[in-house]
């Protein structure tokens, strides 16, 4: 019997909030007929644990029957569990409400209380239209055709026929553009993400033949969810193709959606977030810092919104948390703040998997530049190890990539001359791999294999930097090189070594 197997069953109860732990005792409790509730038993057990181990269950409960079909148990717990999650957010969201609503329509439909069931599908209808959520709508309707069908079609008007086809061809046709746009929304976010960001025309012609659908579509014709999705796409290109003013036209465009239909916001509290976090991070790089103080305040004060769920809580966690990072490195670390840092830290060990792994691996990536820029480089190379050990990571490319480069750094600042050769050749290996070989790539690596020597004397050193300063500066003025020195200001630490100074003196003097 394997020690510390990984379980279903125990991911799921680890998962679980206090309240829904309390629920699920609750709702076990009611089942017990005289005996020992075995089920309540094992998951009171399963819940204390930190890591999954059947052994010591089965020694704990040594003897007892529910253990000689220990699968079958485990099972029947799981859905019990699953049972009382499904009671316990009935009506968590407006999804859950009206699906329900659905449920108990059909029931009485069964029983041929057919005025009871209409009245419920009306209203599902109603509410449906109101949060946008069009294939419940269209599965009332359905409901609603059944009564049609019992009273054969006599209880309907020639006008009502029509406006029932209406009705229907609407919704129909709203879901197949919805269909449209997430299948392209997903093409371009699958190849965004794996591609990281854009360093190539020929990248940029590839995401161009993704959206090429879109004018295909006629933007008159969609309802509210619709525009959103085409603006989510547009926003999510121009952003990846560095036109930084367009996408932050169309991320207004959604939050315009979003102040006027409150009832988008209620239904979606996440994309909201994100429209929020984007905003913010595009007003710190074009330099509009008021209006990016103004995103900031907004996300501060929604905080509470965002507490009521573990999913939203750990989402506004990573992104808040990963936008205030990536404000105070843009700030050339200026607005330091020990207790936010450690705010950060605190979090990623608390969520742990929960979090996404991009943005997790983005925020380990960014907690490894600030160590390197406030030269605690143990704790940088750590963090930078968190992001290539994990090899999740590789589906995110660019960040996989730029930690490597940073590994480099980190390994010639801490004067590892024995490790250096071997990081060098395996940093080079792997770019060449993935044809991320760019221009600053080539130069930086190469400038690195010169200065790797043990025995260079700072003087060498000064005048081999030197050498390719200008070099590393002129790449600032490509629209695909420069792309690097957002990871990174590689420029100042170059300046740092030449003048003797620490990194962040060389930041602030090249401000």
């Amino acid at each position: 019997m394997a020690n510390s197997t990984s379980d279903s069953l125990f991911e799921l109860i680890e998962n679980l909030s206090k309240s829904e732990k309390r629920f699920f005792t609750m709702h076990a409790s009611r089942h017990i007929i005289g005996e020992e509730n075995n089920a309540l038993v094992l998951f009171d057990f399963i819940s204390k644990m930190s890591v999954y181990d059947e052994e010591k269950i089965f020694k704990e409960f040594k003897g007892k029957a529910f253990l000689n079909k220990f699968s079958v148990t485990k099972y029947r717990l799981y859905q019990q569990i699953l049972e009382s999650l499904n009671i316990y957010h009935a009506k968590s969201s407006v999804s859950a409400e009206l699906l329900n609503s659905l449920q108990s329509a059909s029931i009485l439909f069964s029983k041929s209380l057919y005025s009871q069931s209409n009245k419920i599908i009306q209203s599902v209808i109603k509410k449906a239209d109101k949060y946008f959520l069009s294939q419940i709508k269209w599965q009332a309707l359905q409901l609603q055709r059944q009564q049609h069908e019992k009273h054969f079609y006599t209880d309907l008007s020639k006008n009502e026929f029509a406006t029932l086809k209406n009705l229907e061809s609407e919704v129909v046709n709203q879901m197949a553009i919805r269909t449209e746009l997430w299948h392209i929304k997903a093409s371009l976010f699958k190849e965004i993400h794996a591609i990281g960001t854009i360093r190539s025309d020929e990248h940029v012609k590839s995401l161009h033949s993704v959206i090429a659908e879109l004018s295909e579509l006629d933007f008159n014709q969609f309802e509210t969810e619709n525009r959103y999705l085409y603006h989510q796409i547009l926003a999510a290109f121009y952003f990846a193709v560095h036109d930084l003013v367009a996408s932050y036209k169309h991320l207004v465009e959604i939050k315009t959606l979003y102040d006027n239909n409150q009832a988008l916001f209620l239904k979606d509290k996440g994309k909201y977030l994100s429209v929020l976090t984007n905003l913010a991070y595009i007003s710190i790089k074009t330099s509009e810092l008021e209006l990016s103080e103004k995103y900031f305040m907004e996300l501060e004060h929604l905080e509470k919104d965002f507490s009521k769920s573990l999913d939203l809580k750990v989402r506004y966690f990573s992104s808040y948390k990963s936008l205030k990072l990536f404000k105070f490195i843009e700030n050339g670390y200026s607005s330091y703040d020990e207790q936010e840092l450690k705010s950060i830290t605190d979090g990623l060990e608390l969520y742990g998997d929960i979090i996404n792994p991009v943005r997790k691996a983005y925020l380990y990536y960014q907690l490894g530049t600030f160590y390197l820029a406030n030269n605690s480089l143990k704790l940088a190379l750590s963090y930078l190890n968190m992001v290539l050990n994990d090899k999740q990571n590789l589906i995110k490319e660019d960040i996989y990539s730029f930690a490597q480069i940073l590994q480099v750094i980190v390994h010639f600042e801490l004067k590892n001359h024995n490790v250096l050769p071997y990081v060098l050749t395996n940093t080079k290996r792997f770019l060449k791999g993935k044809n991320r070989l760019y221009k600053f790539e080539m130069i930086f690596l190469k400038m690195i294999g010169k200065i790797r020597n043990e025995a260079i004397s700072h003087l060498e050193l000064e005048d081999i930097l030197i050498e390719y300063l200008p070099e590393i500066e002129a790449l600032k003025q490509d629209k695909f090189e420069s792309i690097a020195f957002e990871y990174f200001d590689f420029g100042a630490w170059l300046e740092s070594k030449i003048q003797r100074k620490s990194y962040l003196e060389a930041k602030k003097a090249s401000a």
